[in-house]
């Protein structure tokens, strides 16, 4: 199945984008993520108190699992499980901090154990006047990367015991904005950054980042500033594919060196992408649609119509 977190809470798709049950009712959602044993959906919303929700999956439906639990932060924006599946992982924006949910045997959430980020600022008065975290990615064994908008970082964490130890901080390129990230081989990273509207890739030394080097993420010219948002990675591993809100596109880039290898038109404001076969689901929150690329031929299609996508998740 696929869900879409959108301005009416989520929708459930079939894998032929057409609408297979009811929308479930939720205020504010932002980010969606399926156990990946298929029984539960966990998704955050909040644009001033965040929560964090669970449901169960009953075929075409979803059945909530408990009541809404605190992220114990302002604007979660992202979330991951663990590789147990027992820990919920969740990213307040704008109060710069991790929550950590405990997820029971039946799904439900347990109280948030919060992990705030040092009162530092970055060089863009509006937009980094403090931390904010705005992903959390697991790496190798037990390791999660966290990417700090607000201050140019990537933190590395190791989870022991349900909490977030050992902090290794490595500085982004000043004003870079760094939003998203994806693993590459070689024990190297691409990222999103976007406050400079580039990728950025880096090679990594131990749990640390380092020789930074960024391309444009786009060779359109928008009517106002650029703000890369999503990354990710074909499943061939060949290219990074990189959406641009403002150009309102999907850069193609080789996986190696960064260079471009295609720039393809979708809807307006591509905010989150995911990868279903040898198509990419790209959500475009302001015209309404969820657009499906074919990675071979690079063609874009209208998939399915959702008011306000903001985050696409394949089962």
């Amino acid at each position: 199945m696929i869900y879409v977190a959108g301005a009416a809470g989520i929708t459930v798709l079939g894998h032929d984008l057409v609408q297979a049950g009811d929308v479930v009712p939720v205020e504010e959602l932002l980010y969606l993520i399926a156990d990946p044993t298929g029984r539960w959906l966990f998704g955050v919303s909040g644009i001033g108190r965040g929560l964090a929700h669970s449901w169960r999956i009953d075929g075409c439906g979803l059945t909530r699992v408990g009541e809404p639990v605190g992220t114990g932060g302002a604007e979660p924006c992202h979330a991951v499980l663990d590789r147990t599946g027992r820990h919920l992982l969740v990213a307040n924006y704008a109060s710069g901090s991790m929550a950590i949910l405990a997820v029971a045997d039946d799904g439900a959430l347990a109280l948030a154990s919060v992990h705030p980020r040092p009162a530092e600022r970055g060089p863009d008065p509006d937009r980094q006047d403090g931390p904010h975290l705005h992903q959390a990615v697991l790496g190798a064994d037990n390791e999660v990367l966290v990417t700090d908008l607000g201050t140019d970082r990537i933190i590395s964490y190791l989870l022991e015991a349900g909490e977030l130890t050992d902090p290794v901080v490595s500085a982004a390129p000043p004003g870079s904005g760094p939003r998203h990230l994806v693993l590459l081989p070689d024990n190297r990273i691409a990222v999103a950054g976007e406050l400079s509207s580039q990728l950025l890739l880096a090679h990594r030394e131990g749990r640390r980042a380092t020789r930074w080097h960024g391309v444009p993420s786009t060779l359109r010219q928008p009517d106002e500033r650029n703000y890369p948002s999503d990354i990710t990675v074909s499943p061939d591993g060949s290219v990074i594919l990189l959406a641009n809100r403002g150009a309102d596109t999907i850069g193609v880039f080789n996986a190696v060196d960064g260079t471009p290898a295609a720039e393809i038109s979708c809807s307006s404001w591509p905010r989150q992408m995911a990868l279903d076969g040898g198509r990419l689901l790209i959500a475009g929150t302001n015209n309404d649609r969820i657009d499906v690329l074919d990675l071979a031929s690079r063609e874009l299609t209208t998939g399915a119509h959702v008011s306000r996508p903001m985050c696409v998740v394949v089962t």
